[in-house]
């Protein structure tokens, strides 16, 4: 069994995990460099092996892993390929770039950051054929009674992706409650919880019944007096990856309440991939019930195209031209500088945050260098230092 199944099973989270690979600068192993490990088997070079290993098995064991268990999942990534990722990959999608004052200057860029509080309307909201799909379907989910899930790497959007949905449905007048679950950590978050919440947010009301059996009837009590009155909803769950796999099933018994033919809630929830993938996988028994239930779509890295129509989108906000910044070059090596090979081929991890984080490192090196524009060459030699 591989080691993030292992995780999935007893219900460990990456975020969790990473939080005991703490590197000598004092900062937890990168989201990018754990996805990595778990996944690929990439081992990053920032942290001795030994070093990872002896800590995850510590944490595991704590957590009631079985030994065998924990030793099995390490021979599942026996293969290190660690001398294949070049280090700066590691430090370009880990660390956030700050633009510098002179970057500021040389590129135009005085009055507006492109990629700090960069999406203050549905304008400002970058929309590739992917994020096109996925925002649709998200949509349809949310009016039509769906039970979806949103999955996508740190920085893939997600989040700027649900606050586009909910603005959508506040400013064009539709009467959709949104409910949203204000336990912060989502590993807590039980049935009685969300009924809270379904209670608080429908009805507005902060008294909920204390026996379970009562606090469900409410909830439910609460959605269809809403329903019937021309009201919709739909219950959405960031970092739905750290919930437990009971909450899942629970959720799905939530989405099969009706009125009529009428289901009284939707769902959508929203995570990282390589948990909540194994946690609703075919291959999972126990998620079976839901599995068949819940439709799951993915964001994808920006390809092709789209991430110079990203970068065009950014500093357009910033009335900076595209063509002043970047020769035609460098977006294909962006593209090259963040795509990995793995034993599915190349894999690309071109998301937006992650895009951003270069790009202010490429404008900053410019700058300094005294370069009148980002190109390929420029890239190559910040990848291969």
């Amino acid at each position: 069994m591989l080691l993030k199944q292992v995780m999935a099973k007893h219900g460990v989270t990456q975020s969790a995990l990473r939080q005991v690979l703490i590197q000598a600068n004092g900062k937890p192993l990168s989201a990018a460099a754990t996805s990595q490990m778990l996944g690929q088997g990439i081992f990053p070079r920032l942290m001795a092996r030994d070093e990872i290993e002896s800590k995850v098995t510590e944490y595991l064991t704590g957590r009631g892993v079985d030994a065998v268990e924990i030793k099995a999942a390490w021979e599942s990534l026996k293969t290190d390929h660690t001398a294949a990722t070049p280090k700066s990959k590691e430090i370009t999608m880990s660390q956030r770039e700050i633009l510098t004052q002179a970057a500021r200057d040389k590129f135009g860029l005085g009055k507006r950051h492109p990629f700090i509080d960069d999406v203050q309307s549905r304008n400002d909201v970058f929309k590739s054929t992917d994020t096109l799909y996925v925002q649709e379907t998200m949509l349809q989910a949310a009016l039509h009674g769906g039970f979806l899930a949103v999955v996508g790497e740190s920085g893939a959007g997600k989040s700027t992706l649900k606050d586009d949905l909910i603005e959508k449905l506040r400013v064009e007048g539709n009467k959709t409650v949104v409910v949203q679950p204000r336990c912060i950590d989502k590993g807590r978050l039980t049935a009685s919880y969300i009924c809270d919440a379904i209670i608080y947010d429908v009805s507005g009301s902060d008294k909920t019944p204390q026996k379970f059996e009562w606090k469900s009837r409410r909830a439910e009590t609460v959605l269809t007096d809403s329903l019937k009155n021309g009201g919709s909803h739909c219950l959405l769950i960031e970092e739905a990856h750290d919930l437990h796999l009971l909450t899942i099933k629970f959720l799905k018994r939530i989405w099969e309440l009706k009125y009529g033919f009428t289901r009284l809630i939707s769902i959508i929830l929203i995570a990282q991939p390589e948990i909540l993938k194994n946690k609703l996988s075919e291959r999972n028994d126990e998620a079976r019930e839901v599995v068949r239930r819940c439709e799951i779509v993915e964001l994808k890295p920006l390809s092709g195209d789209d991430l110079r129509k990203y970068l065009k989108h950014k500093f357009a906000r910033c009335q900076v031209n595209l063509t002043d910044v970047f020769e035609d070059n460098a977006y294909g090596a962006i593209q090259a500088a963040l795509s990995m090979s793995s034993k599915a081929g190349v894999e690309s991890m071109t998301y937006p945050l992650i895009v951003n984080n270069l790009v202010i490192a490429a404008l900053n090196k410019a700058a300094a260098i005294g370069s009148d524009k980002i190109n390929a060459d420029l890239i190559a030699a910040m990848v291969q230092r």
